[in-house]
């Protein structure tokens, strides 16, 4: 029987390609992670709406129409600045459909 003998360059060559394959698939699998982990920050700076803001707003509602429920017969008005430019005061006669602006 003859023995296969295996140089040491070709040895360190094929280490060298596992090492890289490797580095690789580290990289790879902690770009993935890295997006994912920061999903939020990252829909957020791309200006993409995500569903925890619409929960928010959704709280934020409902918390609104609590107020205006329990205060039925109290004031209640709209903000305005002069940077939201002219405000057509016709078609402003319901706060959200629901309270009279007198």
């Amino acid at each position: 029987m003859q023995r296969r003998v295996v140089s040491k360059k070709r040895k360190k060559k094929a280490t060298f390609f596992w090492r890289k394959y490797l580095f690789i698939a580290f990289l790879f699998f902690g770009f993935l992670f890295s997006t994912y982990h920061y999903r939020e920050a990252l829909l957020y700076y791309f200006s993409f709406k995500t569903h925890k803001k619409s929960k928010e707003d959704k709280i934020a509602q409902a918390r609104i129409y609590q107020i205006l429920d329990k205060y039925e017969n109290k004031v209640a008005g709209i903000d305005v600045s002069h940077y939201q430019g002219k405000i057509n005061w016709s078609k402003v006669n319901l706060i959200d459909g629901k309270c009279p602006i007198k």
